[in-house]
């Protein structure tokens, strides 16, 4: 048998429970439901007595895991295609139960299909869009943009990119440590000292 899936309300309840009342204690609540006092009754013991018998039974004996919380502007991972995105709109009803909308995607999609994105995940489709924004892939140089070098604060121009990428004739640095030691300052498309008057 596997484990239920309960919200993270459900399983505050039932750890709360856990601390002062035996499983059997925890089960009548949930089977008298009626002899308890309605809504005046502390928030654990309500979220219990509405849980569905069987799901309760299995998350005291057999064990549960916490459904993941979604809301809008959380990074997910679409475990479909393997796309990263945020999520721009939630909705729990009835008509569509447990779907989000997201700015990668069109549609609903399913709780299901989606998890957390990871902070690496997050980082490298932060910079993505960063690249696609200015209509590059993430890290295309050309010739003629302005790069400075974190470490010294120091403005260069780039003269040719290959395998390499060329600051003047003779000084050049590997694409991955340029990537590592400079960040862009102006790519020349947007350089104003190139404009012709």
């Amino acid at each position: 048998m596997s484990k239920v899936v309960l919200t993270k309300e459900q399983a505050e309840a039932i750890e709360t429970l856990k601390k002062e009342k035996s499983f059997r204690e925890i089960i009548k609540l949930n089977l008298h439901a009626n002899t308890w006092g309605g809504t005046y009754v502390e928030k654990p013991k309500r979220i219990i007595v509405k849980m569905d018998f069987d799901d309760l039974i299995k998350a005291l004996y057999i064990g549960y895991e916490v459904e993941p919380e979604f809301k809008v502007g959380d990074w997910v991972y679409h475990q479909s295609d393997g796309i990263v995105s945020q999520i721009t709109r939630v909705n729990f009803n009835k008509l569509v139960p447990d779907a989000i909308n997201t700015d990668g995607h069109k549609g609903w999609i399913s709780c299901e299909d989606i998890r957390h994105a990871t902070s690496e995940e997050i980082k490298q489709e932060k910079e993505r869009r960063w690249w696609e924004k200015h209509g590059r892939e993430v890290w295309e140089l050309k010739e003629g943009d302005i790069l400075v070098e974190t470490a010294l604060n120091f403005p260069v121009e780039i003269h040719k990119v290959d395998d390499y990428v060329w600051f003047s004739k003779f000084d050049n640095r590997p694409k991955n440590v340029v990537k590592e030691t400079h960040k862009v300052v102006c790519f020349v498309e947007q350089r104003l000292d190139r404009e012709e008057a």
